[in-house]
């Protein structure tokens, strides 16, 4: 509770009346005073709740300091109001002098709080290390003192709290003061005549003082009591040395820690007691990179592959919990010895059929660490099989463990086997019935996607087998728009590996759902994505019918919602695509929005304009710049002071721009802009050139079968065979090509044209041999084939 939450507290619990005497002698209110707001009535008034005895009688005199009123509420308040203060304790010290507190609350503590009750020596114990960062070094002297004298005191539950005081005590105590004063009382509740409890705590603060020397200073003052205390009689000391010789190998050095610490954390590996081994191995685990190659070979190495190959049953979790971390670091010194990699390697392999459920997860968690010990080439031998059985776990908590590091294992494996050594697994744990399994799959896909297609011969074919799991996962988590969030950045960054027509049929209408129906996170979401995504169809003419129909429906729909959904959509068009093609489709929707008739959708086109003023030139997009303006000038005198605001903005930065592009810097934001929009503009021609070359040999292959067709016609009707088989071309067969017409169907037309009887000119059979040999291209006028015209003559 600080002071301000004691004045809201006082004013709370303040009578409804308060006496005229009263009123005059209380101080006047000062917003500077952390205590005017208590001092307007007497303390008895402060709270309803306090008892008799703990009410006072008479007035705060008016004349004293915040120290002085602190200590007076201290001596006389009630319970509630000393809390108050001690956790105003910070803010008064730093609103007020140090002498001044110094002689007033520090004395107040030397002097009353020996005999104040537990709760107060506690509350005061709990408070006063938020005053370190602000003492003197003669203020930590006098602090030290009531700290020694507290935890002196016969109460265990005071002593400890005292005890935690001084952790904080040794973080900001200085240097000099620790090294003469704090070392020596700290190394004197070390001594074996001392009880355990202070025995424990020596220990703790060892390592807090090794935090804050150097190694040179350990080794002058406490380094031979902490080897002697590695073997004290008490198990928790033993454990909290084995804690601390982490800390202290790293401060004095590789070569004293190898001559005095090693050997004791040997020992310590081989305690009798349970939570001793477990720290000391988790120690040395940490320390295995700390010490050098020699020394892990010739005194590491030979007790790790002992303890796994017969691990203890104190230390089996712990090695289970460490056996990634410790099969990674000392890999490189192993990599000679068959031996202990068999031993590592069976000793993962039997665990991962572990009945125990909680062993299991850890041997998911730490399987893409073994992967990267072992290498890649010793997958498919030792570890496929694991894999696929920690896929198929019944834990569920196993399962979601292997799916959040699928990533990392599909990494490990060269380019040649992860796709096709995961794509059964994956598809396995994207068709989990556990939805958490799922999300933890997805969070990574892209990654996992980008090791398939790199590894996978025939990346297309493999990425179909896809598409429906990942539709199926979208289904199931539409009513979570985090959830949705997290999956569309990924297909973001996944669409290039899908087919254009999977993208187009099945991606692209997720999000155009959401556009509509999400919430307005997921409307930005999946207009960005559905604009990345369009852009990999690498098809102009689905590109441009998809924008249309967002144009109509998003641009012109009745809901703001969906008009400030095609600004946000136009934004990123403007980015993924060329300027001319958001001229073209996009930019007289957008500007309409701007006298929209409400004024969020008017505030989000300010923010598009200045983006809307790098897509126009100045030479060749003169009336567009000048509507801009317009709009521009407009908008700044809105009725809605909102959108003025946004307006003058976006009229500022427009202006800046505008000097920018009249500058013709090479090297500006500008110039760089329009060398992306080139490329963009080549890509999307070559896409339209590309349409053209496919319709033109659908056209050629529409003419074929209409020349076919004439053929066959002609030959039945003369009898001759020779026509159609001309028409099907040399090297052809009918059965090849798709007919319009079925030789049924043909002859029935053939007849009714003999009965109409037409006649037709020398030109007109000219024409019909052009159809037959592939010309003719007035047949096509709409795109489809159109029958040819068949010409008989009458025997005379």
């Amino acid at each position: 509770m600080t002071m301000s939450s004691l004045s809201s507290l006082s004013s709370r619990d303040k009578p409804s009346s308060i006496s005229k005497k009263h009123k005059r002698g209380s101080l006047s209110s000062s917003s500077s005073n952390p205590f005017s707001d208590i001092l307007e009535a007497p303390l008895s008034a402060i709270t309803k709740k306090a008892s008799k005895k703990q009410k006072l009688t008479h007035q705060i005199p008016s004349n004293l300091s915040d120290a002085e009123k602190a200590v007076y509420i201290l001596r006389k308040g009630n319970k509630m109001q000393k809390e108050g203060v001690l956790e105003g304790l910070g803010d008064l010290w730093n609103l007020n002098g140090r002498l001044e507190m110094e002689d007033k609350v520090l004395g107040y503590f030397s002097d009353v709080l020996w005999k104040e009750e537990p709760y107060m020596q506690k509350s005061i114990g709990q408070h006063i290390p938020a005053i370190f960062p602000q003492l003197s070094k003669n203020q930590f002297c006098k602090v030290f003192d009531i700290i020694k004298y507290m935890i002196d005191i016969k109460d265990e539950n005071i002593s400890n709290v005292w005890y935690e005081v001084l952790f904080e005590y040794i973080h900001h105590a200085p240097l000099d003061h620790l090294k003469n004063d704090v070392v020596e009382y700290i190394s004197s509740k070390g001594d074996l005549s001392e009880m355990d409890r202070n025995r424990i705590y020596c220990s703790r603060l060892f390592g807090r003082l090794a935090e804050r020397l150097t190694g040179s200073d350990i080794e002058t003052y406490f380094l031979d009591q902490l080897v002697q205390m590695c073997q004290d009689t008490s198990h928790k000391v033993r454990m909290h040395m084995a804690q601390n010789i982490e800390i202290i190998s790293k401060k004095i050095g590789l070569e004293r820690s190898k001559e005095t610490l090693a050997e004791e954390l040997f020992q310590l590996l081989e305690d009798e007691t349970k939570d001793v081994k477990q720290h000391a191995l988790t120690t040395l685990v940490h320390l295995l990179d700390f010490f050098d190659m020699s020394f892990r070979k010739d005194h590491i190495v030979p007790r790790l592959v002992e303890c796994v190959n017969n691990p203890p049953y104190d230390l089996y979790k712990t090695i289970i919990h460490h056996f990634g971390e410790i099969f990674w670091k000392i890999s490189n010194d192993i990599q000679n010895n068959d031996n202990a990699i068999a031993v590592f390697k069976g000793f993962f392999v039997e665990t991962c059929k572990d009945k125990n459920a909680s062993v299991r997860q850890q041997c998911a968690y730490n399987f893409p660490a073994v992967l990267k010990s072992l290498g890649a080439r010793r997958y498919a031998v030792s570890l496929h099989n694991s894999l696929k059985a920690l896929c198929e776990d019944s834990d569920i908590v196993v399962r979601q463990r292997i799916a959040a590091s699928f990533h990392h294992v599909a990494q490990i494996l060269n380019k040649q086997k992860s796709a096709i050594m995961l794509k059964d697994m994956f598809l396995r744990l994207m068709k989990d019935k556990d939805q958490g399994v799922r999300d933890r799959l997805v969070a990574n896909l892209s990654c996992t996607f980008t090791c398939f297609h790199e590894s996978s011969l025939s990346s297309e074919q493999l990425f179909i087998t896809f598409v429906q799991p990942l539709i199926d996962y979208e289904q199931s988590i539409r009513k979570c728009w985090r959830r949705m969030l997290i999956f569309f950045d990924n297909i973001e960054l996944i669409g290039s590996y899908f087919r254009g027509e999977d993208i187009y049929a099945q991606f692209i209408p997720m999000m155009r759902r959401q556009l509509f129906e999400g919430t307005a996170p997921l409307k930005t979401c999946s207009a960005r994505v559905l604009v990345s995504l369009a852009r990999q169809l690498q098809n102009n003419a689905q590109q441009v019918f998809l924008f249309k129909n967002l144009t109509n429906e998003l641009a012109r729909g009745k809901s703001f919602w969906h008009r400030m959904t095609y600004l946000e959509l136009s934004l990123h068009v403007m980015d993924k695509f060329s300027r001319n093609f958001f001229k073209q489709h996009m930019l007289d929707a957008a500007m309409q929005l701007s006298s929209d008739p409400v004024p969020n959708v008017r505030m989000k086109f300010c923010s598009l304009m200045p983006h809307i003023k790098r897509v126009l030139s100045p030479s060749s997009d003169v009336k567009s710049i000048a509507r801009l303006k317009e709009r521009s000038s407009f908008l700044t005198l809105d009725k809605d002071k909102d959108v003025q605001e946004a307006a003058k903005i976006a009229h500022d930065q427009m202006t800046a721009i505008e000097v920018e592009m009249a500058r013709g810097n090479t090297y500006s934001y500008h110039a760089r802009d329009d060398a992306l929009d080139e490329n963009k503009m080549r890509e999307e021609q070559t896409w339209i050139d590309q349409e053209k070359e496919m319709e033109k040999s659908r056209r050629r292959m529409e003419v074929m079968h209409g020349g076919s067709t004439s053929g066959v016609s002609g030959g039945i009707a003369s009898g001759s065979s020779s026509t159609s088989v001309g028409a099907l071309g040399a090297g052809s067969t009918a059965s090849s090509i798709k007919l319009r017409h079925t030789p049924s169907k043909l002859k029935s037309k053939v007849s009714g044209v003999k009965k109409r009887r037409t006649t037709a000119s020398g030109s007109s059979s000219s024409s019909g041999s052009s159809h037959a040999n592939g010309g003719g291209s007035s047949a096509f006028r709409t795109g489809t084939l159109v029958r040819p015209r068949v010409v008989t003559r009458r025997k005379k």
